[in-house]
């Protein structure tokens, strides 16, 4: 589950977060009101992706979402994108241990599914951009994809 965890964190900053070539195309058309918000969320029993945020045409931003993952299923992943926010997610992880509060959430949240923390750490170095395109086809399918839109 860690490993999978952090594959997906990455596959998502990857493909929409504020380095994203998505997101920088999206806001320079004045399409995307902020970043996108990027949650995964996960137990034995379930995972979700969730990708929310404010925009002047969901539409667009939606299609746009498919087709970056689409292509990115074809193609693959950025290498450089890649490692580049695998790092940044390495050091966000470290960073919440400079919070009591942090780490006190993040060890009950990890205790209660089965997880020791820790486990993060030795793990990083274990997700390749090859198992993140694996994890990218299991994870992102267009059947099990749900779109909700507040106007």
């Amino acid at each position: 589950m860690v490993k999978k965890h952090i594959a997906v964190q990455a596959i998502l900053c990857t493909l929409f977060g504020k380095s994203s070539k998505l997101y920088k195309e999206l806001v320079d058309k004045n399409i995307l009101l902020g970043q996108i918000d990027l949650e995964y969320e996960f137990t034995k029993n379930y995972a979700f992706v969730i990708l929310s945020g404010v925009s002047r045409n969901a539409e667009e931003v939606i299609k746009r979402i498919k087709e970056v993952i689409e292509e990115a299923k074809q193609n693959g992943l950025n290498e450089a994108d890649f490692l580049r926010n695998k790092k940044k997610l390495y050091g966000d992880y470290i960073t919440e241990y400079n919070s009591v509060d942090e780490t006190a959430r993040m060890f009950l949240a990890d205790y209660f599914k089965g997880i020791n923390a820790f486990d993060y750490l030795n793990k990083y170095e274990e997700v390749t951009k090859e198992y993140a395109e694996k994890i990218l086809g299991k994870v992102f399918v267009e059947e099990k994809r749900v779109t909700s839109i507040v106007r």
